[in-house]
């Protein structure tokens, strides 16, 4: 659909490009900002991007920003997908962090210019809604800078998001105490007498292939016990999705997908990464019908001895503050939504909304407390 409304700042041009084939062609572009990223993750990557919009099947109503700084150099690029009435992050709903690609010097007036053009183009999305944004995010770090300079495009709210707990190593040896806190070595032990344990991350792609489809019904048989939880491979995209993943991550760069076996029969797996020394927990799962066992801390604590020897940095446990998380966790970090509208009178009007709707959830809680309680 070509270029839209272009904005102009001196030796700075904005564009905005709607097609996936034209996003899709920034590929060099944004793996060298990515690069540059203060903190790189894998979730902002034109690999997970890809893989996500595969998995889509072209049904992604797509919009990308873009930046270009003198020369036509690309300094900034924010990839929005439609959903709804707002635009979102491009693969910020299976991500665990989210972000913008730019040049570490991105100035505030080209961030505003960046943001000005988001919410001026598409008369139907007239907000943006930016989740998971971590407390190192280059996107959250410049909408603060906007906020506190009052240069502020539209109206703009920041709001606390998932909690990440995580370990971050203090000492030498951070992980192997860890893997010897008495609930790990006792759940290992008690296994181990049942039979032979074995655990290894699988480096053969074919190999993962092979075992996805076991990962993807154990996820969902563990849900359906929970009662009320909905497994996210139900859905028929999210599994491609994370075929895609196999496809664009091999297994010997950042991609760890882990087999935890007892008497060679697969009992637990977990999807997940490892970048700059530091290993993500994305997805675990288990089998329940070895949940006496306790397979899920038996994989923690081979995955701190692996964390250990490959002399990590950070275990990074990533959104969610599950209460197991906190048996381990020397570190908590918040994210941030942030929510952008085109005028004031929209933001505050949905502000006052929201906090309705908080109150309102507050007294139906606090009435069943009561009800409970008689």
């Amino acid at each position: 659909m070509g270029l839209l409304k272009p904005a102009k700042l001196p030796a700075v041009d904005i564009d905005i490009l709607r097609s996936q084939d034209e996003i899709m062609q920034l590929s060099d572009d944004w793996h060298q900002l990515w690069v540059k990223s203060p903190r790189r993750e894998v979730f902002t990557t034109y690999a997970w991007a890809q893989a996500y919009l595969k998995s889509r099947s072209g049904s992604c109503d797509l919009a990308a920003v873009v930046c270009r700084r003198r020369g036509g150099r690309v300094g900034a690029i924010l990839p929005l997908e439609g959903i709804g009435n707002e635009w979102r992050l491009l693969g910020s709903e299976t991500g665990d962090y989210a972000d913008m690609l730019a040049e570490p010097d991105i100035s505030t007036e080209e961030m505003s210019a960046i943001l000005e053009a988001a919410l001026s183009f598409s008369q139907s999305r007239p907000k943006c809604k930016f989740k998971k944004l971590s407390e190192l995010s280059l996107l959250r770090k410049s909408l603060i800078s906007l906020r506190e300079k009052k240069v502020k495009p539209g109206y703009l709210l920041l709001l606390p998001d998932h909690v990440c707990p995580a370990v971050v190593k203090m000492r030498g040896d951070e992980f192997f105490r860890l893997s010897q806190k008495k609930i790990l070595t006792r759940c290992d032990k008690k296994m181990s007498r049942k039979g032979a344990v074995a655990f290894g991350h699988i480096e053969e792609a074919d190999l993962i292939r092979e075992k996805l489809d076991r990962f993807f019904e154990m996820h969902q048989t563990r849900c359906a016990s929970l009662g009320n939880r909905k497994s996210l491979f139900s859905e028929r995209a999210t599994r491609d999705f994370f075929r895609n993943l196999v496809d664009n991550f091999p297994a010997n760069s950042v991609l760890r997908f882990a087999e935890l076996t007892l008497d060679g029969q697969p009992i637990a797996y977990h999807f997940g990464f490892e970048l700059d020394r530091r290993f993500m927990w994305y997805v675990p799962t288990f089998d329940i019908r070895f949940k006496e066992y306790w397979p899920g801390f038996v994989a923690i604590r081979r995955l701190f001895e692996y964390a250990q020897a490959r002399n990590i940095n950070e275990f990074d446990f990533t959104i969610g503050d599950e209460h197991y998380k906190s048996l381990f966790a020397n570190c908590r970090r918040q994210n941030v939504s942030c929510m952008l509208f085109r005028r004031s009178a929209e933001g505050m009007a949905w502000y006052g909304k929201e906090i309705m709707r908080i109150v309102l959830n507050l007294i139906r809680t606090l009435r069943l407390a009561k009800g409970g309680a008689r």
